[in-house]
């Protein structure tokens, strides 16, 4: 490894230690003795670092040294290692260990290995480790460290920008664990185990930890669906100029914390506002739909923070996250944005966005669609897949009409409008359906059948009954009234839909209803 990368990543290790022991110094300070730590104290320096050993924090040839501190009346040891000058062990490491002189307690533990062949680029076609293949092998290594920690590790799921791993070993995946309690992360403390993208084995890692008290997850909080509608009331889009491309935006941040007793959003932990475009709003897109829209790309989680890192204490939040696959600007982990007058998605440099979206989260079709919320009249749904039509349907004496050629032509028939008779005809493999405006009757191979509701112009557009063309044409037809959705298939093997999917897909249709509505300019 040339000496520029070695340099820059014994800076970047460095600093993070650094930045590691000025809060572990503080939490040393206040941290007071809890129950099930050591109560026996520690006396002398090699008592501290046999107080280490017995914990299994040092690999048996680290070299190891002890000094005593006294800060503010907390009395502490602090044990830093090194690894062994004849050291065999797979992962040589170094850190530093604290531990309370008066208990024996461990207080703060940081550890890191050396790699001395990263490299800061890899060619993709020579992996053979894939990205879960990869977790699996950091989980099993996390599980049988034989560390005597008072810890959980989860999987962080979310999205690291490039920027921010830029010193990061090509070689190998980076798996990143959060610490949690109770199945709750708290993703100020953190493991992270490389993986070599060839051979599978395990080249570095980091860990820092640190003693805290938990705030209980039983009492006192709001409940996840309560937040989902207080960040729905309070989470708005921002409209701000771009400086790459000169043009108005709709944008959010890439995450937002609320207090999990209050439900607001203190300042001190969410973004600040920006420059707010002021000129001129003709043509933009409705912001009802935007904030639907951008909100799509997050993901509701509890999670712990601290409330106070100088005595070790940490309380509940809950955050909106950018869900794992969404479609950031990969450099900077920056949240996709909107162009306000094309309504089109696009990346923080303004570039198009190909990447699929993740399906919008429960949190937010539970907060946003409510029934009575609803703004469409009726929606058509297909095969599962909501139909999207240049025209809205309509309701009439109790029937669905819908423009007679998108459905149609979709749902496989060949559709005909003859101008002199005033007649519209589907014709699909084996079936004949005519329709003729405002008559009752209508054909079908011949045969004729009554009509609750005529096929009618609506200003100068056709309109058909739904339900009538399209169970002549062999589809199962329902209407589910609460969702105000008519869900046809033509695909027998598909079951029912469930509540919490025509839930989505009404969430959905209201998206694409309020996109088609005018808006108000100034």
């Amino acid at each position: 490894m040339g000496e520029d990368v070695q340099l820059h990543l014994w800076k970047r290790i460095a600093a993070v230690l650094l930045a590691a022991l000025v809060v572990w110094s503080l939490l040393a300070m206040q941290m007071p003795n809890r129950a099930g730590a050591a109560t026996k104290g520690i006396a002398t320096s090699e008592e501290a670092i046999e107080r280490a050993r017995q914990l299994n924090l040092l690999a048996e040839d680290a070299e190891a040294s002890a000094e005593r501190r006294t800060t503010n009346g907390s009395d502490t040891w602090t044990v830093s290692f090194v690894p062994g000058k004849n050291t065999t062990v797979q992962l040589p490491s170094f850190g530093e260990i604290k531990l309370s002189s008066v208990t024996g307690e461990l207080l703060t533990f940081v550890s890191s290995s050396w790699n001395n062949d990263a490299q800061l680029e890899f060619d993709a076609a020579k992996e053979k480790i894939s990205d879960e293949e990869a977790i699996r092998i950091a989980r099993n290594f996390v599980q049988e460290l034989p560390w005597k920690l008072d810890s959980e590790w989860i999987i962080d799921p979310y999205q690291e920008g490039e920027y921010w791993a830029r010193g990061d070993d090509k070689t190998a995946h980076k798996v990143r664990f959060d610490r949690a309690h109770k199945g709750i992360r708290l993703d100020q403390q953190t493991f992270e185990v490389y993986v070599d993208r060839i051979t599978g084995e395990i080249t570095t890692y980091g860990i820092s930890w640190s003693k805290v008290q938990f705030a209980d997850p039983t009492t006192g909080i709001i409940d996840a669906k309560q937040a989902g509608r207080l960040f729905y009331e309070q989470v708005k889009p921002f409209l701000y100029l771009s400086e790459v491309t000169n043009e108005p935006v709709y944008a959010l941040h890439g995450q937002y914390t609320m207090d999990a007793r209050t439900g607001k959003l203190p300042a001190d932990r969410n973004s600040g506002a920006v420059a707010v475009y002021t000129g001129a709003k003709t043509g933009f897109i409705a912001t009802s739909a935007v904030q639907k829209r951008l909100l799509s790309n997050y993901v509701l989680e509890l999670q712990y923070a601290y409330t106070d890192i100088a005595g070790g204490k940490v309380d509940l939040f809950y955050r909106l996250e950018l869900h794992p696959e969404a479609p950031i600007f990969t450099y900077l982990g920056v949240p996709p944005e909107i162009n306000a007058k094309t309504g089109k998605w696009q990346s923080f440099i303004g570039e198009s966005i190909q990447k699929p979206f993740p399906e919008p989260g429960q949190w937010l079709v539970d907060s946003s669609a409510a029934a009575d919320k609803i703004g469409y009249a009726a929606a058509i749904v297909l095969n599962h897949e909501l139909v999207t039509l240049t025209d809205e349907p309509i309701i009439k004496n109790g029937s669905v009409l819908i423009p007679f050629r998108g459905l149609m032509e979709k749902i496989g028939a060949t559709v005909s409008w003859d101008q002199k008779s005033k007649k519209v005809t589907a014709q699909a493999p084996g079936k004949k359906v005519e329709l003729t405006i405002n008559s009752s009757t209508a054909l079908i191979n011949g045969v004729k059948y009554n009509l609750n509701t005529p096929a009618q112009l609506v200003d100068g557009r056709t309109y058909i009954p739904v339900r009538f063309v399209s169970e002549a044409l062999g589809a199962e037809v329902r209407w589910e009234h609460p969702v105000r959705l008519v869900t046809i298939q033509t695909d027998p093997s598909l079951k029912r839909l469930t509540d919490a999917e025509l839930r989505m897909l009404q969430f959905k249709a209201q998206i694409s209803w309020e996109e088609k509505q005018p808006v108000k300019t100034k």
